[in-house]
């Protein structure tokens, strides 16, 4: 049975070159002629190839024809620019399609096929840019590049067996995938097509190990290599990724600052797990923080609401945006927060509180309100990826000062705001609540009413909403009636509560805690994190004034909600992990991403390099200098002695090396003398002849190598086949051997040139 191993690697290589024409000419195929019927010319000559040419090479094109045919592609291309003028890169893209093509009908050899594999990648890579903006393409591409892999495979897996078989002598060393072997079975050379010789298959099995181990090496150095590239290709604007990231935003309920936020709306989230954002979270010394490690959770800020009226909340508006702070030395501890944010239709950033400092990674600047310590960014498709510095501590008094300034009245008033119904339903609960209590104490106020709702066990928590009295406001039904319901109407519940006993209040919606990665060391929080809390401004015993978070839900059972959302585990974290490289690192690597990763580490390191290159040049200068002669006799005169004419002799060998190769190089420098150029000349003449056959010594190729190969491709002329085997002996003997050849052997070599040539004349 014939070896199938040459006829799957045709047909990968020409499906594989077939794909990237067709992903030039993918987009441009309903206004270029051309473009639509190139494809199928590839697919009918690489048909006609395989069943033709790659299994005679006779039925090949010529050296005129493919010379007129590429000369005709040039006059082809010319055409269609003269068409459509406006267009030069199709007509490009055309020709080369057009080589190709040319190039596949002609007896190839592996530097041939690397050729055609050449263009091919670029034609993929202009038909990525000229058609960016195609959504099906990237498949196509990707499909490209395994079929591209899986033919490098079976071709370094080719060209190792064809190494192995010459190395034992047993084959010739034609293109290792021109012609079909089969154990026992003839191979088809350039000049005889009927003769066989007694040939082993290289590998009966193609899926043996020799296959997985090259294809395993093969696809490893192609990706390391196609990623440096994609990692180092400057890329010039981000619009693209902004529009990609745009078209696929998601809106988070809750979070819109300038439509209000019904009480209850913000549970539909709290049953969904999908990604908000993640961050990795260092200290001040900028050492790794695991959020398990800290005593309290961590409470993301995001919108803080100010006024609440027929049971909806409206957010406090930036109208009066601040530069964000600058100043982080104040306190000594502090988290840094490096967050990466998914896409979304809102302009609210998150961040811990107190806010130290802030440093955007993009061309945007971000918004700070100071009054409400909230973060925007104006432009909804900018500010995906930030730095905060945040105090440890959210009751840091220091941290406090830096990050929130003074209230006007128009923020007392709103953050006081109740209505008249609403508290004189309310007093009266939260003066029962604080009973005991100093009325002058607002901070111990607070916390009791805190307390009252979260440990007293008369709530529960749940993510159903219930109403027992319609007519009621949702907030007084939940603290009168039924008393379940989720952490928003814990927090409207204090807020109110806080607000009927004259104590400034708000709720801030953000989200609490988040999935920490062990893989990667990152935090990814999720819908399902979403929360509300309090804010009151109280006095404290330090004499300040301030604002002080306080969450009156029930941590447990609100722990115990999130968990049954969906479940973490090492193969959750190894998702997001992949997720976030492939999102950040691949799909969204823009220009903002590679300036950050790549080149300003580049910079910096070059700049280094600089300075220590600059201070070794010093050291040297100054160990080489001598201010007079008498100080030169001494021990560092000797080692400059030394090292000069060490130097000096290395120099000359050099140019001596340098002359010999320039010598080899000249007409008729590779003799030694005269007399040597007159024994080795048989040579020269062989390879001159051998050259009609289109047979010339590949690189890395021995003279013995090529005299065999030669060999076997005149097996047709047996009077003749092994005479390159004989020239290239006599040659080594002078050559290497110091031989000097007698006239008689000079003489039968000729004659036995003589005779080659008249054998490839005759043919």
């Amino acid at each position: 049975m014939r070896s199938k191993f040459p006829l799957v690697y045709r047909v990968s290589f020409y499906i594989t070159v077939t794909l990237a024409v067709l992903i030039v000419c993918y987009e441009d195929a309903s206004e270029n002629i051309m473009s639509r019927w190139l494809p199928l010319a590839m697919i009918l000559v690489s048909c006609l190839a395989l069943v033709t040419v790659d299994r005679d090479p006779r039925y090949g094109l010529s050296i005129s024809s493919s010379t007129l045919l590429s000369w005709m592609a040039i006059l082809l291309a010319y055409l269609e620019y003269a068409v459509h003028s406006r267009d030069v890169i199709a007509p490009l893209t055309h020709w080369l399609i057009y080589l190709q093509l040319v190039k596949i009908y002609r007896f190839k050899r592996a530097p041939d096929d690397w050729w055609i594999l050449g263009i091919g990648l670029v034609l993929v890579v202009v038909g990525a840019v000229m058609n960016r903006g195609s959504e099906s393409l990237g498949p196509l591409i990707l499909v490209w590049a395994f079929a591209g892999l899986w033919t490098l495979g079976l071709f370094h897996l080719a060209r190792a067996a064809e190494r192995s078989r010459l190395a034992e002598g047993r084959t010739q060393r034609s293109s290792p995938l021109a012609s079909q072997e089969k154990p026992g079975s003839a191979v088809t050379t350039p000049l005889d097509a009927g003769r066989r010789r007694t040939v082993a298959a290289p590998y009966p099995h193609l899926f043996d190990p020799p296959f997985f181990i090259v294809v395993a090496r093969v696809g490893m150095v192609t990706l390391a290599l196609g990623g440096v590239f994609y990692l180092l290709a400057p890329r010039f604007s981000t619009q693209g990724q902004m529009g990609t990231a745009a078209a696929g935003r998601t809106s988070l309920t809750g979070f819109d600052e300038r439509t209000p936020v019904k009480l209850g709306r913000l549970g539909t989230i709290l049953e969904n797990n999908d990604l908000v954002f993640s961050a990795t979270l260092t200290d001040e010394h900028g050492n790794d923080i695991n959020p398990d490690d800290l005593n309290e959770p961590l409470l993301w800020r995001g919108l803080v609401m100010g006024r609440y009226e027929r049971s909806s909340w409206t957010s406090v508006l930036i109208n009066n945006p601040s530069p964000p702070p600058a100043r982080r030395s104040d306190t000594a501890r502090q988290i840094c927060q490096q967050i990466t944010l998914e896409p979304t239709r809102q302009t609210v950033r998150f961040a811990l509180g107190p806010i130290l400092q802030i440093e955007t990674l993009g061309d945007e600047p971000m918004q700070f309100h100071a009054s409400s310590g909230t973060l925007r960014s104006p432009q909804g498709n900018a500010n995906w990826e930030y730095l905060v510095w945040s105090a440890a501590d959210r009751d840091d008094p220091v941290g406090a000062e830096l990050s929130e300034g003074p209230l006007d009245r128009e923020d007392l008033l709103t953050y006081t705001q109740i209505s008249n119904d609403l508290r004189q339903q309310l007093q009266p609960l939260a003066l029962q609540a604080t009973k005991g209590g100093d009325p002058y104490d607002n901070l111990a106020l607070a916390r009791r009413i805190e307390a009252f709702l979260r440990d007293s066990g008369e709530f529960g928590y749940s993510l159903v909403q219930t109403r027992t009295d319609p007519s009621l406001d949702p907030v007084v039904d939940f603290l009168t009636n039924h008393r379940t319901g989720h952490c928003e109407y814990y927090a409207t519940a204090l807020a109110l509560m806080l607000r009927a006993l004259e104590i400034p209040a708000r709720v801030v919606n953000g989200f609490k805690g988040g999935d920490y990665n062990r893989i990667d060391r990152r935090l990814y929080v999720r819908q399902k994190h979403a929360h509300a809390w309090v804010e009151a401004l109280v006095d404290w015993p330090d004499g300040t004034t301030r604002w002080t978070t306080l969450d009156p839900t029930p941590s447990n059972e609100r722990e115990a909600s999130v968990r049954r959302v969906a479940s973490t585990g090492p193969f959750a974290e190894l998702s997001d992990t992949l997720r976030y490289i492939w999102t950040y690192y691949i799909q969204g690597f823009d220009s903002a991403r590679q300036q950050r990763l790549i080149y300003e580490p580049l910079r910096r390191l070059m700049a280094e390099a600089r300075q220590g290159f600059g201070m070794m040049g010093q050291a040297i200068r100054s160990f080489f200098f001598f201010p007079d002669l008498r100080s030169f006799f001494n021990w560092r005169g000797f080692v400059v002695s030394f090292l000069g004419l060490l130097a000096l002799t290395g120099l000359l060998l050099a140019l001596r090396r340098l002359a010999r190769w320039i010598r080899r190089r000249l007409p008729g420098g590779d003799k030694a003398s005269d007399a040597e150029s007159a024994q080795i000349a048989f040579f020269r003449r062989m390879i001159a002849l051998l050259k009609r056959l289109e047979l010339e010594r590949g690189a890395g190729e021995t003279p013995l190598e090529f005299a065999r190969r030669a060999g076997q491709v005149l097996q047709a002329r047996v009077e003749v086949a092994d005479i390159p085997e004989r020239v290239v002996l006599a040659y080594y003997a002078v050559r290497h051997g110091g031989r000097t050849l007698d006239s008689s052997t000079l003489q039968r070599l000729l004659s036995d040139l003589d005779c080659l040539d008249a054998a490839l004349t005759g043919s």
